[in-house]
């Protein structure tokens, strides 16, 4: 278990990098979990890079509930990979 914090500036690759992580967890068994509050993120658009829709759980949370939803997902255990998009 780990953690890993992808920081950078508009057009620095962070989306890019985040949907290379989800990618390569998703060839093994588990799901992966990837909260949008901001609802910023285009699911048929990362479908063209290599993310199966059908294994990958996007959740919107409201601003407000985003630490709580993360925090439920850590705990379930059943998620390799939880992707936080930043507001």
């Amino acid at each position: 278990p780990g953690l890993v914090e992808i920081v950078g500036g508009l057009g620095s690759g962070r989306l890019r990098l985040a949907v290379a992580l989800a990618a390569r967890a998703l060839q093994g068994e588990s799901p992966v979990i990837w909260f949008d509050p901001e609802k910023r993120l285009y699911p048929p658009g990362i479908a063209g890079l290599g993310i199966p829709l059908d294994r990958l759980l996007l959740v919107r949370p409201s601003a407000d509930r985003v630490i709580w939803s993360v925090e439920q997902a850590l705990r379930a255990g059943c998620f390799e990979v939880v992707i936080v998009s930043d507001p």
